[in-house]
């Protein structure tokens, strides 16, 4: 089987007089420190949870490194048991102190402060690692982002544009939410046949042969800001172009910088595995990564 892997600049902030300046990598292990000495210990790890709703496993966690396992209490109960040789089916039998957790894998590199993330679909990498540092540093950080990390090529191809105009992103969203916000009335959208998905569109027009900013890079903090706030961004488009061309379109999205890890049908669940899997991925691709970091 196969899964994608993505890699992240972790960025925490704190107020400092009447301004905001990011921690340094040293500061956020030391947060991290703090919250992994308060937790329980469970077989040959510690974990602690929040809310009865996140769960957070510190299967390795040294000055160096911090290997998470991340579950989010699944409250699915449209899903079943199936034999594969009888197809017969039938419920999911879990006691009353049991529940199923979906899961990530957060590997973290305290030197550079890059996460690697191996996630399931139904759980928000972003969501589950920000609650956790607010919960226990509310009154110390005013920000926790995931910078994402773009190719070299399309960082190079938008610094060169004369004009960034144009952006447009579109993020999935629960259709009771479609509905509220375009007051459709619930019996007419029943009636539309073939509905393939749910998705909002928010576009920022800019004047004709002007450019959104002076400086081209903040479209790369425009771009981490919105992605940070939703988790299920489906697009993230820009139009830029030099003077007396035609403009091009960019879906950002398809630039992140990651890479695939290739395992068992099973080895989803052994941590060891995973961990190996993900660390050597991210240890052959270190030195590239942080040189992109250096370029943004």
């Amino acid at each position: 089987m196969e899964k994608n892997i993505y890699y992240y600049e972790l960025v925490v902030k704190k107020k400092k007089d009447k301004s905001e300046i990011a921690l340094n990598n040293n500061e956020i292990y030391q947060m991290f420190e703090d919250i992994y000495n308060h937790t329980r210990s469970v077989d040959v790890y510690k974990t602690c949870e929040l809310d009865g709703l996140y769960y957070y496993d510190f299967m390795i966690f040294n000055q160096e490194e911090m290997f998470l396992k991340i579950g989010k209490a699944n409250m699915n109960n449209a899903i079943e048991i199936r034999d594969k040789d009888t197809f017969k089916s039938g419920p999911i039998n879990i006691k009353e102190n049991q529940q199923l957790n979906t899961i990530l894998y957060f590997y973290m590199d305290f030197n550079t402060c890059i996460a690697t993330i191996c996630s399931s679909e139904g759980i928000g990498y972003g969501t589950a690692v920000k609650k956790l540092l607010i919960d226990k540093y509310k009154k110390d950080i005013t920000n926790v982002s995931f910078a994402n990390i773009l190719s070299k090529d399309i960082i190079k191809t938008i610094m060169k544009k004369d004009i960034i105009s144009n952006i447009e992103f579109s993020y999935a969203v629960p259709s009771d939410e479609i509905l509220s916000s375009i007051h459709l009335n619930r019996d007419v959208f029943n009636d539309i046949q073939n509905k393939k998905s749910m998705q909002m569109t928010c576009k920022l027009c800019i004047d004709r042969n002007k450019s959104a900013f002076d400086d081209n890079r903040r479209v790369l903090t425009v771009f981490n800001d919105i992605t940070s706030k939703y988790k299920l961004l489906k697009s993230f488009h820009i139009d830029a172009k030099n003077k007396g061309e035609k403009k091009e379109r960019f879906n950002l999205l398809e630039y992140r910088y990651k890479d695939k890890i290739e395992y068992n049908e099973h080895d989803f669940s052994k941590y060891k595995t995973m961990y190996e899997l993900i660390k050597s991925k991210y240890s052959n691709k270190k030195y590239e990564i942080c040189e992109l970091i250096q370029n943004t």
